[in-house]
């Protein structure tokens, strides 16, 4: 029997590049700053913290994310998806980008709007 290690992959949180990074295993790390202030622009590479995450009431994970003396909280599930799932886009179901109705308009993976463009040029070819 093998024991599978799952590797740790970082990325860097979106408007905090080179603050903070997230992983895949929903940790969130805080890089130190060289300077007197978070304002400072050189940053440790090899100083880097675990963050400990913050119980909501309802049990969800936060942490506190600050930049230029600006904090805010973020849900650490968010970050995580974020960083790592694939983004939704917005195509139209009849292919037509100027039916801009909201009947016509869906959310989806790129792998179902293009699935959905091959099959209304299918359509139009026969």
């Amino acid at each position: 029997m093998s024991i599978r290690t799952k590797v740790e992959v970082w990325k860097p949180i979106a408007g905090y590049e080179g603050l903070y990074d997230v992983s895949s295993m929903g940790r969130v790390r805080s890089y130190y700053l060289l300077g007197k202030n978070r304002k400072a622009t050189r940053v440790s590479r090899s100083s880097t913290r675990i963050m400990t995450p913050v119980a909501t009431s309802q049990g969800y994970l936060k942490v506190i994310l600050s930049k230029c003396n600006t904090a805010i909280e973020y849900y650490i599930s968010k970050l995580v998806l974020d960083a790592f799932a694939a983004k939704p886009i917005a195509y139209f179901i009849d292919g037509d980008i100027t039916n801009i109705k909201a009947s016509n308009l869906r959310w989806g993976s790129r792998a179902e709007a293009q699935q959905r463009n091959k099959a209304l040029n299918a359509s139009i070819a026969s």
